[in-house]
């Protein structure tokens, strides 16, 4: 279980999360020889020979995960979902509707999670649960620190205790709520000039292979952070967002064009010309066969387009895909009639992630067109009734009353478990 959570350490806290951006890395599919490299850096501070012992206990593990997962065909590296939810599985356990850590494993869970948090396994616990299970969380509102399994310490600890102090900052979940509001005001972030101090900060250095590194801008991976979160939420809740405009291949209008030329020679005179765009708009306007036809077309021809000589007499379907030539580019959104829902579905997607990903790789465009970014935050919360949220992911946790009562402090943080519960219920089904 120590390698797993070296592996985990290294996974989700040491890889440059660059890598998988530009598919250099698969999270699905990591190669064993390069996280042993880098949980070999990691160690700097182990001695040569406790190194290898680890390393070597690494294979092991990958010889046992290997086992444990030969269902997947294929595959030879690790799978960084796979390792989160084997971890949680070892750790975690739900009695009465509670999860709770294993007291036998409470060290090793408190080893990894006070470095990166409880929320990633707690949600991929209940998530794989669930599924396993047959049902959905409607509950988000969990405590910031879980309870653990050991009923007789429970029970001597709800007794109460003395204490005559609290730190404050210790005891508040503040990087939980400062992550939430940075996901939710891209804007304002990129006006701040307190990440510049942050770069500054002496603890935002690591050491590597004995070498001193310092993290990337804090600003660039918080906006990026945030463009990555609203898609993955636009997914996952299957809510479309506007990141800029999207437009369509026009070769697929093609099919849409025929089949309404195909309608028109039920009813079209054999000499019947046509001398401009205008003279079809009125054609199909004034049939009842083709009427439904027509504000589609008014959507997607927007200029006046004469036809020349040589071409008057030639099919409808012709003479439109000629002046669909002469258009400028077509939005997406004009177009939604044209297709159907799944089709459509799709091209909106691959469209927004194509510029999801264009983004990423191009920082400073992204800097100029950050009003966009804020603007599809925003649609995620506009439109529903609780816009007021300080998360768009509270939209679509279910309200509980009776929860809210108990943790009213914790749902806050409702929404990001939400997000975190719902990918690893997706990634689960699929993988």
């Amino acid at each position: 279980m120590n390698e797993l959570i070296y592996i985990l350490r290294v996974i989700l806290k040491r890889l440059p999360y660059e890598n998988f951006l530009t598919g250099d890395k698969e999270a699905i599919n990591l190669n064993r020889d390069l996280l042993s490299k880098e949980v070999h850096k990691y160690m700097s501070f182990h001695s040569d020979t406790e190194t290898r012992n680890i390393l070597e206990s690494m294979e092991d593990f990958f010889r046992k995960y290997g086992e444990f997962f030969s269902d997947k065909k294929g595959i030879k590296g690790i799978s960084v979902f796979d390792a989160i939810f084997l971890f949680s599985d070892k750790m975690l356990v739900i009695k009465n509707n509670e999860i709770l850590v294993h007291y036998e494993n409470i060290l090793r869970w408190r080893m990894l999670v006070q470095d990166l948090g409880e929320e990633i396994f707690v949600t991929a616990f209940r998530a794989e649960q669930d599924l396993a299970r047959g049902q959905e969380c409607k509950n988000f509102d969990w405590p910031v620190v879980i309870g653990h399994n050991n009923t007789q310490l429970r029970n001597l600890t709800r007794r109460g205790m003395a204490e005559n102090h609290f730190h404050l900052w210790g005891s508040a979940p503040y990087f939980y709520i400062t992550w939430i509001w940075m996901m939710n005001h891209v804007d304002v972030i990129e006006k701040s000039n307190d990440f510049h101090r942050l770069d500054n900060d002496a603890r935002t250095m690591y050491m590597v292979g004995g070498e001193e590194k310092y993290e990337n801008s804090f600003k660039k991976n918080c906006i990026q952070a945030a463009l990555i979160r609203v898609y993955l939420c636009s997914v996952l809740t299957k809510q479309e967002i506007n990141i800029g405009k999207y437009y369509v291949d026009k070769k697929l209008l093609f099919p849409w064009i025929h089949e309404l030329g195909e309608t028109a020679r039920k009813i079209l005179d054999d000499k019947k010309i046509f001398s401009n765009i205008e003279e079809i708009f009125d054609f199909v306007e004034q049939s009842n066969l083709l009427k439904k036809y027509s504000f589609i077309l008014h959507d997607i021809y927007t200029k006046n387009i004469e036809f020349p000589q040589t071409m008057r007499g030639d099919s409808l379907d012709k003479l439109l895909k000629y002046a669909l030539e002469q258009e400028d580019n077509i939005e997406l959104s004009k177009c939604r009639e044209v297709f159907s829902k799944e089709m459509y579905r799709k091209l909106w997607n691959d469209s927004v992630q194509q510029k999801i990903l264009f983004y990423l790789d191009n920082y400073e465009i992204m800097l100029a067109h950050l009003d966009q970014i804020q603007r599809a935050i925003d649609e995620m919360s506009y439109g529903k009734k609780n816009s007021h949220n300080v998360d768009y992911m509270l939209n679509y946790v279910p309200v509980d009353n009776l929860s809210l009562r108990e943790h009213r402090h914790n749902h806050i943080l409702a929404g990001e478990r939400k997000f975190l519960y719902e990918m690893f219920r997706y990634v689960r089904k699929i993988n």
